[in-house]
């Protein structure tokens, strides 16, 4: 599988995974006093890296644990 996370800078990366066709972004968006940790959850079409919904997606049961545990229970 590849994919490519295309609406966040490199370096505002802080952490990431993926399992599957489902992954998190732990970033850092914004400038100066403007910045804010945002957690992404994202998946993959086939083609590209596509962010959802947490509020829709996280349930135990449709996200692999680990990215259930990382994109959930963050900010």
């Amino acid at each position: 599988m590849t994919g490519q996370l295309t609406h966040v800078a490199p370096d505002g990366v802080v952490a990431y995974g993926c399992e599957g066709h489902w992954a998190y972004a732990w970033v850092i968006a914004g400038t100066g006093t403007a910045r804010v940790a945002v957690t992404e959850l994202l998946s993959f079409d086939g083609r590209v890296w596509r962010p959802v919904s947490r509020q829709q997606r996280c349930r135990p049961a449709t996200l692999p644990t680990e990215i259930y545990r990382r994109a959930c229970f963050s900010n």
